[in-house]
Formats: structure tokens, C-alpha cells, sequence
């Protein structure tokens, strides 16, 4: 069984509710049928459904496509091969249902009391950060998992005793930001920083990292500016950050079209500064090639994934299998089209497979603690010496990143700064 992907219609929605309604007669409402807690709406003992929240439309589709690609990806070879043989003994298949919230706040609300109404299990690996953070006061006042929040925010993690039914899952965009920064300051040389950063909490993450990371050191902020993610262009803002001379550009952008004609416009009025790019925009073919970033002095950014598009890395077996499931499961999404978030998703899918490894009962608790639970080093698609340990009550499961740079039309791991 293949999981859902997306709703794309009122008629295909109309269908999806009355496919779990129909298969809601057909469930034993009261007990899991292991002599166990009695079953959360859901899950059956052969079958788990669960939702995900993502822009599938707007500005930021390329992205919600893209990680909802990944999960149906994964999902998919695991339903075929059987389903999961969860803690409690059962083997059960994951139906995933897609909903599109265009990356507006309000929709991915109604989104979520959509997937309450739906008798989803979970909420899991939704994308984008404003939306998150507007499902999170409802899915805890609901005790409803919000897990595995495919964004780096640090709201989705630092505090989870007081949020307990989310839990993000990347590296946060903060420690991207310290990250860099420390890249920077271990050069030892004096450098000059100009910031380009969305006006929100990914921003500010983003630039709080950088900041803690310099202090002390020769490095400074000379140019800061702020953009809207809905802003046609940021010519203007490039134009005033390109006045301070900096030696650093520092993108904690998010969407890619604006990623790449910073690049475009810098280069315009004769600014060619080293450039850093948010992990969200460091597609080569969306954001670096488009933008002109051969004609930087060096582009870097931050991974814990790994690339796919080198020759090389292409023929491990994790990312060959990756690439085949996307052929065969997401098969929306050509090869030249996957981004980061289309392995983000992938990989974020197989973790949440892990925790149902795990789990003991039929439910939303249960499945919290099995999330917590997870300790593993052997996630498809992460950078060697990259794991995922969920354990933390504030930090994500991954925080380890690596420092890369875009060299001769591919990334590779960066030791220190040209």
C-alpha cells in the first residue's frame, strides 16, 4: 500500500474523508487487541494514518513538495516490503494524507483541525517554521504529536517540557548560524559581515547563531537588512548591505528565488563577496548556477546530508536506494528537481519509522516517548558521523553540521575559509 499523497482538490478530499470514515466502521474502537491501552483514533492493528502540513503550492512549493516527496518515498518501499513491525508486535502500513498550507499560518490551522476531524494519529514531518509555530499551542493543548517539525527553529526543540507533543528534528537554524560563525572566527583573519535575513524567527535564529559565534573575535557585522518571504525581489536590501564592502555576504534566507537573485543583483553593482547560504537555498541548480555564483570568490554553506549530485557519493548504496524510491514513489519529482528537503524528508521519514520500531502501545503518548527514544547512526542519507538522538529535552535529534563549499560545480566538506 502506497501512502497518500497530497490533497489536491475539495473532490479528492471529499473522497480521503470518507475512505478513513468507512475504514473508522471497520475498527475496534476500544482496544488495540493486545490486552494493552486502548487505541487512539488512528491507528488499527494493521494500519497507522497520519498527516503532514506543507506549502504545495506558493512561493515555497519547491520545498513542501519536495519533503512531502521524500516521506511518500520512504513510506512507500517500507508498504510495499510488508509494512512496520512495531514495538508492540504488530505489522502495520503508514497511510500518509498531504494537506497544502500554501505556507500561511492560518491554513496550516485549519489544516491541523482538519486532520483532528480526519482521526489522523499524527501530525509529522511538516515543513515551515511560521506555520509550525502556529499549529504548536494547538497540538499540545490538544496532546496531539506535532513530530519531527521539518524546520530549524529552536522553538520546536529548546523547550520541549514545556511543549511536550513537538519535537523538530534537523539541525536548528541557530546552530547553522553559530556554526558558520565559528567557521569564521577560527580563520583569525578581521572580516566584515553583511546579513540578509527574513524578517521572522528563522532570521533571527539564523543571525543569533552568527552572533554568539563571533564574539570576541575579528570578525564583525557591518550591514544588517530584513526582507518579507513574500517580497518579489530583494534588489533593494542587496543594494544597501553591497554599500558597507563586506568581505561576507550571509543569507539566512529561505526561498530560493530570493537566494538567487541576491547573488544576481550583488553581482550587478560590482559586489562579489564571499557569500554563505542558508542550508534551506544551497541548491546548485535553484539557487547557486541560476544566481551566477561562479563568479564569486566562494560559496558556502552548511549539511549534514549527504550529495546526492556527486558521482561519487550517488553510487553508496543508501543514496542509490533514495534515488529509486523517489523513481518509483514520488515519481512528480524529476531527479533534476530534488532539493534538499526531498532528503531531509526521506531521511526524517526513516527516523519516524524507527520510533514506531519502538513503540510499546496504540497511542499518541506512546508514540511520543518512542520518538524520544530514538538513538541511531545508521539513518539513510546523513554525513558519516552524523547521528540522530532524540533524547534531549532541548536540542533536536541532529546537531551536528558540517561546513561545505561549492567548488568546480559540486560541494565538498570545507576545512577552513579561502
Amino acid at each position: 500500500m502506497r501512502p497518500i499523497a497530497r490533497t489536491t482538490g475539495s473532490a479528492f478530499a471529499v473522497l480521503a474523508v470518507t475512505a478513513l470514515l468507512v475504514a473508522g466502521c471497520g475498527r475496534d474502537s476500544g482496544s488495540s487487541g493486545s490486552g494493552g491501552s486502548a487505541a487512539d483514533p488512528g491507528i488499527t492493528d494493521t494500519e497507522l494514518n497520519i498527516g503532514q502540513s506543507d506549502a504545495l503550492t506558493g512561493f515555497t512549493a519547491a520545498s513542501g513538495s519536495c519533503n512531502l516527496a521524500g516521506w511518500q518515498a520512504y513510506l512507500g518501499r517500507v508498504n510495499d516490503g510488508g509494512g512496520v513491525e512495531f514495538g508492540d508486535g504488530k505489522t502495520r502500513t503508514i497511510t500518509l494524507k498531504g494537506y497544502d498550507d500554501g505556507y500561511d499560518p492560518a491554513r496550516a490551522v485549519a489544516n491541523f483541525r482538519q486532520m483532528q476531524a480526519e482521526n489522523q494519529f499524527a501530525n509529522v514531518g511538516s515543513l515551515g517554521t511560521p506555520t509550525n509555530l502556529a499549529v504548536m499551542p494547538q497540538a499540545n493543548s490538544a496532546q496531539f504529536p506535532q513530530a519531527l517539525v521539518s524546520s530549524g527553529s529552536t522553538a520546536f526543540s529548546a523547550d520541549q517540557d514545556a511543549n511536550p507533543w513537538t519535537i523538530g528534528w534537523q539541525p536548528t537554524y541557530l546552530d547553522e548560524g553559530r556554526n558558520f560563525g565559528t567557521f569564521l572566527a577560527d580563520s583569525g583573519r578581521p572580516l566584515r559581515v553583511a546579513v540578509l535575513a527574513q524578517n521572522d524567527k528563522l532570521g533571527q535564529d539564523y543571525t543569533s547563531g552568527l552572533e554568539s559565534a563571533i564574539e570576541g573575535s575579528q570578525v564583525e557585522i557591518v550591514a544588517r537588512a530584513t526582507y518579507e518571504p513574500t517580497d518579489p525581489t530583494v534588489d533593494s536590501q542587496v543594494a544597501n548591505l553591497a554599500q558597507s564592502n563586506a568581505d561576507i555576504l550571509f543569507q539566512a534566507v529561505s526561498v530560493q528565488k530570493l537566494a538567487a537573485s541576491a547573488l544576481t543583483r550583488a553581482q550587478q553593482i560590482g559586489w562579489k563577496p564571499m557569500v554563505f547560504l542558508a542550508s534551506l537555498v544551497s541548491n546548485p541548480n535553484d539557487v547557486i548556477i541560476p544566481g551566477g555564483g561562479e563568479a564569486y570568490p566562494a560559496i558556502y554553506s552548511t549539511t549534514f546530508i549527504k550529495n546526492f549530485r556527486d558521482p561519487q557519493v550517488a553510487q553508496e548504496p543508501d543514496v542509490a536506494q533514495f534515488l529509486q524510491d523517489m523513481q518509483e514513489y514520488s515519481s512528480n519529482i524529476g531527479q533534476e528537481n530534488i532539493i534538499n528537503n526531498c532528503l531531509w524528508g526521506y531521511a526524517s521519514a526513516a527516523t519516524f519509522v524507527k520510533a514506531l520500531e519502538q513503540m510499546q502501545e496504540p497511542t499518541r503518548q506512546a508514540l511520543m516517548d518512542a520518538v524520544h527514544q530514538v538513538k541511531a547512526d545508521d539513518v539513510p542519507l546523513l554525513l558519516p558521523g552524523i547521528t540522530v538522538d532524540a533524547s534531549s529535552r532541548t536540542s533536536a535529534p541532529i546537531s551536528v553540521l558540517k561546513i561545505q563549499q561549492y567548488v568546480d560545480g559540486r560541494y565538498q566538506v570545507a576545512e577552513k575559509l579561502q
